[in-house]
């Protein structure tokens, strides 16, 4: 099955010590099956207090070996279980990270947080589960039936038919259940998008008096999941009463067969002893694994839907590559939007080391784009950026530490004012301050109770658009990269703070290289080179009508 195979795969790490649980349970499921053997082969015959004594030591060292067994699954097998869960966390992370923007654009991100929580959550808790089940069942099954087939031939053909009978039905429900699964699965991710989104903007919520609102719209989204449940679990019943009659009958018909050959002579009573303690066993197997096979496939389901989403990329490392570099160039480049059609158009685009170049142009014609394309968040649809004379593609490792880039849009992390400019560098209090003081925040600073330490809630709602887009600047200039790309960095700032954030920029960039996109004359001071999108198409210079 699809998650298994997904489970298998990407162990990573914890490949080994997943093998090393399952010989444990392997162990574990062998010496439990043990205890009533050797009680029943035991007591076929006259059992003499010598012939006791001896098998006392035997039953305590098979369950003391059990409970070492046990002890060492729930020991290491159940956190694998979260640790697991953690690493595909960080695995899909990074997956989501190295995805385009256009991609990333298409999806609210509460709907991805939402399947990628259900993918790792329940890939991790199935991990414990195949660790207790996997090992037990085929160490139990196989001596159950090699000892059946001892007393009877035909009674462990039997139990074998009515287990191959079993396992059909189980897949003919299961290949009927997938249908509905993905259909619950993609109910959820859509009532997780809606929830994270109205609980994103709980202050717009509150600000608008949109209680009624907020909570009918969480309402719809969550019906849906609930009458998908509901349909699910009417299903599920049904396979769950199907498959306990096939065992059921097969309970019946194997006491049934040894209480005929008992009763005959022809089996000790003893026997009994094995087979009431192996069926019981073999209940709550069928039990889980009946659970198991649902979560399986709904498992699968997510990852369907999840793999649909994400596209295949391959693997970043975090950090490295050299910084060294001399011109950007971008010759007949194009990117087109796929949900909208806008294309932007590059003919000509130079970047050499210490330029200032700025871009001007109406609303809506591209220039974030082409921000978007320099610092390889996007890639054309038409021809490549080329770095020195090589491709983008063959810069991978050095183009994260290359850029700086500042959006429109400024978020900052749900952390203290030092730590959303640090981002885990080590940079001591004075350098921030300083950083800080250029841009006409000190004072703002200084009046907070608890300073840097002060904390400014999700995506920085504590503080103004201007104080946002200034910690943004500064976020940007401490990061030390060598090309910033800088977009619209006044546009929420009165003339007064923008002459001082430009002064601050002006000496900030000194051997630095920078594009800044922008509509304000003071930022359009700092430039060396002047571009202009215009009708989708970037032209040189600052004459030029297109």
């Amino acid at each position: 099955m699809h998650a298994l195979r997904f489970i298998l795969a990407h162990l990573g790490p914890f490949k080994w010590r997943f093998v090393l649980l399952l010989g444990a349970t392997a162990i574990d499921g062998a010496v439990l099956f043990a205890v009533p053997l050797i009680l029943t082969e035991v007591t076929r015959g006259s059992v003499t207090p010598e012939q006791w004594s001896r098998l006392v030591p035997i039953l305590v060292l098979c369950m003391s070996t059990s409970i070492v067994m046990q002890w060492l699954v729930r020991r290491y097998g159940e956190s694998l279980g979260r640790h697991y869960t953690n690493y595909l966390q960080l695995y899909y992370f990074r997956l989501v990270e190295q995805q385009e923007v256009s991609v990333l654009q298409k999806h609210h991100s509460g709907y991805i947080l939402s399947l990628v929580s259900r993918v790792a959550g329940s890939a991790g808790s199935l991990t414990v589960t195949l660790l207790w089940l996997t090992s037990h069942i085929i160490v139990v099954m196989t001596l159950f039936f090699t000892f059946t087939a001892r007393e009877s031939v035909s009674i462990a053909v039997l139990n074998l038919l009515l287990m191959a009978i079993f396992l059909s039905v189980s897949m003919w429900f299961s290949a009927r259940i997938v249908p509905l699964l993905a259909e619950l699965n993609l109910a959820s991710a859509r009532a997780g998008q809606r929830f994270v989104d109205v609980m994103g903007n709980i202050l717009t919520v509150k600000r608008l008096r949109l209680r009624r609102f907020a909570f009918e719209h969480l309402n719809e989204a969550l019906g849906v999941v609930d009458s998908q449940v509901k349909t699910v679990q009417r299903f599920h019943a049904t396979r769950w009463a199907t498959l306990h009659s096939i065992f059921a009958l097969a309970w019946l018909g194997t006491i049934s067969f040894l209480l005929w050959r008992i009763s005959g002579g022809a089996t000790n009573a003893a026997v009994l002893i094995l087979f009431v303690s192996a069926y019981a066993t073999l209940r709550g197997y069928v039990e889980r694994l009946s659970e198991l096979i649902k979560d399986v496939l709904e498992l699968g389901g997510y990852l369907s839907t999840l793999s649909a989403l994400l596209t295949p990329v391959q693997p970043v490392a975090l950090l490295g590559g050299s910084r060294e570099w001399t011109t950007i160039r971008a010759r007949n480049v194009s990117f087109t939007y796929p949900d909208s059609g806008a294309t932007l158009s590059i003919p000509e685009f130079t970047l050499s080391k210490g330029d200032v170049v700025c871009i001007t142009g109406e609303s809506g014609q591209g220039k974030s784009t082409l921000l978007a394309l320099i610092a390889h968040l996007l890639r054309p649809c038409v021809g490549e950026l080329s770095i020195d004379g090589s491709p983008y593609s063959a810069r991978e490792d050095s183009l994260d530490q290359l850029f700086a880039i500042t959006s429109q849009e400024v978020d900052l992390f749900a952390m203290n004012i030092r730590d959303n400019l640090r981002l885990g560098r080590s940079i001591e209090d004075p350098q921030i301050l300083a950083m800080l003081d250029s841009l006409a925040l000190t004072a703002w600073v200084q009046t907070l109770p608890g300073g840097l330490d002060t904390e400014i809630g999700e995506r920085g709602v504590r503080v103004s658009a201007g104080q946002r887009q200034r910690i943004n600047v500064a976020r940007a200039l401490l990061l030390d990269r060598e090309i910033l790309l800088l977009d619209e960095p006044t546009s929420h700032l009165d003339r007064t703070t923008e002459r001082i954030v430009v002064e601050a920029l002006r000496n900030a960039l000194v051997g630095k290289t920078a594009v800044i996109v922008t509509h304000r004359e003071a930022l359009m001071s700092l430039a060396t080179r002047r571009y202009e999108v215009c009708h989708g198409t970037l032209c040189h210079g600052t004459v030029r009508t297109c």
